[in-house]
């Protein structure tokens, strides 16, 4: 929704949601970006907010190689 494109139903959405939730958390730890929000699972620590940016990005570029390639 954030990126304004759904395909596949609920299954690729929550798969490609997972996906950007890692991506969005592996970027904050690389680059040692500040947390702003973060949830505690099982003793490890998850900043919401890069989650949240990560699962954008990545549906945003999910989007844009799903859609068609010509014009109309």
């Amino acid at each position: 929704m954030l990126a304004g494109y759904s395909f596949g139903g609920l299954v690729i959405t929550v798969l490609i949601g997972f996906v950007g939730a890692w991506v969005g958390w592996w970027i904050a730890r690389e680059f040692e970006l500040p947390t702003f929000i973060t949830i505690e699972v099982d003793g490890r620590t998850f900043p919401i907010i890069w989650s949240v940016i990560g699962s954008a990005l990545v549906a945003a570029i999910a989007s844009l190689l799903s859609r068609p390639r010509g014009f109309v």
